[in-house]
């Protein structure tokens, strides 16, 4: 869309020309391997610089709204997946796969010691493989 700023239309995303990139990366690299010829040009050997993509925040919800979603899921079937998510403050990969012995009824904890890992096949859980710190008990004061 033309706007004055823009005469010709808003520029491409960093993040769209890092696609447009890998898929044209990808694409020329099969080509290469199946026998098709490609076109030589005077940048062949050049390097291309992909624009930097700028970190952002992840959002978070305000607790006026949290309690807002506690309220309108209290009669829900997933009533309690919820305030398990919202109270423990676990990934949404740790979340899919707790399991019920991972729920400590006696010490009020819940043990997570597992993930998810999004393959090209779907989602595997891992084990062993959380971030250096974040395996452990969640909502358990330890001595």
């Amino acid at each position: 869309m033309a706007t004055r700023d823009h005469p010709h239309g808003h520029p491409l995303a960093p993040k769209t020309v890092r696609h447009i990139g890998a898929m044209l990366y990808t694409s020329l690299a099969e080509a290469d391997c199946v026998g098709i010829p490609t076109i030589q040009h005077l940048m062949a050997n050049k390097r291309v610089r992909l624009p930097k993509l700028t970190k952002r925040k992840p959002g978070v919800i305000a607790k006026g709204k949290v309690q807002g979603l506690a309220r309108a899921s209290a009669t829900a079937r997933y009533h309690a997946f919820i305030a398990t998510a919202t109270g423990s403050g676990c990934r949404w990969g740790e979340l899919l796969t707790l399991q019920w012995p991972d729920l400590g009824i006696t010490t009020g904890g819940l043990i997570v010691s597992k993930s998810l890992a999004r393959t090209k096949s779907g989602l595997w859980p891992t084990r062993g493989r959380l971030p250096r710190g974040s395996e452990g008990v969640v909502g358990n004061k330890r001595s």
